[in-house]
């Protein structure tokens, strides 16, 4: 296989577009040339001519590009391949040059058959001037090719016991192996598993061919890195895990130098709504919705209990206390992005993460909760979900010594009319909430023998003065 060093020349436009491949994040890896009137209105004029050598190749086949153009001019050379990857049946481009003067170039980076097409792009003087285009086909050579021995190889290396397993070491080895070409100049699958090199679409469709070869349903979604503009062109993956839909990014995974910690997995394995600054044009085999964080890295590994700052050592504080209400704030300060947004995500995730949990309430029972974190709060709240209501009859007024000690009911609702709770009333009971009306007046100190019940009665009855004698958690009105 020849050496690829395909005459590159750089622009300005090429040397801005490196500058802003500096950032934490990279975008403009995806290229959609905008539709010029020319193409269509220009008369044929013979200054100009774009030619190949043959009109169909096989995979690895060098192809001679000749371009005919006068003094003065230059030309922008970009290769697309159909493969629906747009709606409108544009080509998805896979390979650009700028600024090219040489008459005859060469291409064998072509490793999977289909249709294909090299446009030509004439300028003067800054001025796009006129429009060539010369499509092939390129089919499926007798021998295996590189790539597709590439390809088994990795997935060999990399497949696991569970499919989690193996999406997140095909993810890793992507990562690993494969650098952002900060050139703008190799778009394809190609020329991450050949050259070790490429932008976004390199990522996203190398990604694809990884999981396909190892049996596991994805899509590759093209569209828009935080807005619709042309420098803004980006692409990532769904995958299907345990037929469960996620959401991966190896290009925003691999902008970290240090290559660990909580940025080389932000991007993988998440739902819609936590993708954010992505802007989906396309999904490539058809739309897919995801809406879970189940197979998300930190959630899925547990990592978040050392990724999410504080919330696992809250949470264990508060069951200490014998809470079953949560009130968590995991206080982690973000260096890139949003500080609002990455606060938000990742108190998604680790709420998301406490829920998978079980825990181990002051009872030493075992015991899941549902945790939920807001954008406009720094906070993420969650309860138990508890079993066993035990509602007092109307008609009971007092409640003697050990009446319901041992009770397994983890609510309490204590009738209206009852005036009285005696020592001892629910100890040794799994109550985590008590409803206490105006009633009752006349409460022993010891009717818990843990702390952290919940108390909820009516502000400035007895019960509520009762509660903040004795330390039980704040009460809370009910009518």
């Amino acid at each position: 296989m020849k050496k690829r060093a395909l005459f590159i020349v750089l622009s300005l436009a090429a040397l801005l577009s490196v500058s802003a491949a500096m950032a934490d994040r990279p975008v403009g890896g995806l290229v959609r040339r905008d539709s010029h009137p020319s193409r269509h209105t220009l008369r044929a004029d013979s200054r100009f001519s774009l030619s190949l050598d043959k009109s169909s190749y096989t995979v690895e086949e060098e192809i001679t590009v000749s371009v005919n153009i006068p003094e003065n001019y230059c030309y922008y050379l970009y290769l697309g391949v159909f493969d629906d990857t747009y709606t409108d049946g544009e080509p998805d481009y896979l390979f650009v040059r700028e600024a090219i003067t040489d008459p005859v170039v060469t291409y064998d980076l072509i490793y999977t058959p289909g249709q294909y097409v090299f446009y030509v792009d004439v300028y003067k003087d800054n001025t796009r001037v006129y429009i060539l285009e010369a499509p092939f086909t390129v089919a499926q050579s007798e021998s295996v090719n590189k790539m597709d021995q590439i390809i088994t190889e990795v997935v060999n290396d990399c497949q696991k016991e569970t499919e989690f397993e193996t999406v997140l070491s095909l993810h890793n080895w992507i990562l690993d192996h494969c650098s952002y070409d900060k050139t703008y100049t190799y778009y394809s699958a190609e020329s991450l598993f050949i050259n070790g090199s490429g932008v976004c679409n390199s990522y996203s469709r190398a990604f694809h061919l990884l999981l396909q070869a190892a049996g596991i349903p994805s899509r590759r979604v093209v569209g828009w890195a935080n807005e619709k503009t042309d420098d803004n062109g980006h692409a990532w993956n769904a995958v299907c895990i345990e037929g469960i839909w996620h959401l991966f990014d190896c290009t925003w995974d691999d902008t970290d130098d240090t290559g660990d910690g909580y940025w080389r997995y932000r991007w993988c394995g998440l739902p819609d709504d936590l993708m954010t600054e992505h802007i989906v044009d396309n999904y490539v085999g058809g739309i897919v919705t995801c809406s879970s964080l189940e197979s998300n890295y930190f959630v899925h590994t547990g990592a978040w209990q050392e990724e999410c700052g504080l919330a696992a050592a809250q949470m264990t504080d508060q069951l200490d206390e014998g809470f079953h209400r949560f009130v968590i704030e995991p206080d982690r300060t973000f260096d890139k992005g949003n500080p609002e947004i990455e606060t938000y995500v990742n108190n998604r995730i680790a709420a998301a993460g406490l829920s998978a949990t079980v825990w181990t309430d002051i009872h030493d029972d075992p015991c899941q909760g549902t945790f939920t974190a807001e954008m406009s709060s720094p906070t993420i709240t969650g309860q138990f979900i508890g079993s066993g209501l035990l509602t007092l009859p109307s008609g009971t007024e007092t409640l003697e010594e050990e009446a319901f000690a041992g009770t397994a009911a983890n609510y309490v609702v204590i009738n209206d009319g009852c005036t009285k709770i005696a020592s001892g009333a629910f100890r040794d009971s799994k109550i985590w909430e008590i409803t206490i009306p105006q009633s009752v007046t006349d409460i022993a100190e010891d009717i818990f023998s843990v702390p952290g019940v919940f108390i909820i009665a009516p502000a400035g009855s007895p019960a509520a003065d009762w509660a903040a004698d004795y330390g039980y958690p704040p009460f809370a009105s009910r009518n």
